[in-house]
């Protein structure tokens, strides 16, 4: 066993052999990765890569347990959070019906939304019902006020796909995540053409955790803290010191 006595020269065995112990006994937390959002998280050789990657290695670096991740597709990953087959999805937004099955954690992030139109479109209007939109049919449109209480949606598979049905007219305007607008605009900067950029809405972006998980709620208590740590080393980095408390109420507003 390593926790025997060593000389003081031996100090660096000891650690090394206390951390294997660490990881070796360490319980085993199953990540699925939705393979949809690879704009924000995605797994490449030598760990995860993406816009929220320093979030997410965080939070989970942080944790008590051994983590591996697997590629899913989202629809495929939610099932398996309800099974229990997964015990964590990331990089998930806040949807109210995954509360029967899932626990959202703290926000990692607020994502803007973006409305790509051919004509400026009063996105403050109470009914906008006569109004249609494209969006990815894994995005989420909570938060996004009445134009998701009120359009017409048309959900398609693509980002780009939903540029150019707004580019072509199909469509009165697409709904565009800020994350991945910097890709699409590498891979096509034509959808742009033509077509108009209005900010409004925004979603949480985070964790969820299965219910199906024994003792789910020990493991959302640590990912909880662990967010509000790694959030306050982000800001303190940009020279924001923030204490966790606040910086949860900032990302929350």
């Amino acid at each position: 066993m390593c926790l025997l006595r060593f000389p003081f020269d031996a100090l660096p065995v000891f650690y090394f052999c206390s951390s294997f112990l660490a990881l070796f006994f360490s319980e085993t937390l199953s990540v699925g990765i939705a393979t949809q959002h690879s704009e924000a998280v995605r797994l490449e050789v030598g760990g995860l890569a993406g816009n929220l990657a320093v979030d997410y290695q965080c939070l989970f670096e942080r944790s008590d347990y051994s983590v591996e991740y697997e590629l899913v597709p989202q629809a495929r990953l939610l099932k398996m959070l309800e099974s229990g087959r997964l015990d964590v999805g990331i990089p998930l937004v806040k949807i109210d019906h995954l509360d029967d099955y899932a626990v959202f954690t703290n926000t990692i992030e607020q994502v803007p939304f973006h409305v790509y139109s051919k004509r400026e479109i009063d996105l403050a209007a109470k009914d906008l019902s006569g109004y249609s939109f494209a969006v990815v049919r894994t995005a989420s449109r909570v938060g996004l006020g009445s134009i998701a209480d009120t359009a017409n949606f048309k959900e398609v598979t693509t980002w780009l796909q939903a540029l150019e049905l707004a580019r072509k007219g199909r469509y009165h305007g697409a709904d565009i995540l800020g994350p991945v607008l910097a890709n699409l605009a590498n891979l096509a900067p034509d959808k742009f053409d033509e077509l108009i950029k209005q900010d409004f809405g925004s979603v949480s972006v985070s964790t969820y955790v299965s219910k199906a998980r024994k003792n789910y709620e020990t493991l959302i208590e640590q990912l909880n803290k662990n967010i509000d740590i790694c959030l306050a080393q982000k800001f303190a980095h940009r020279g924001l010191a923030l204490s966790p408390t606040f910086l949860t109420l900032f990302v929350l507003r």
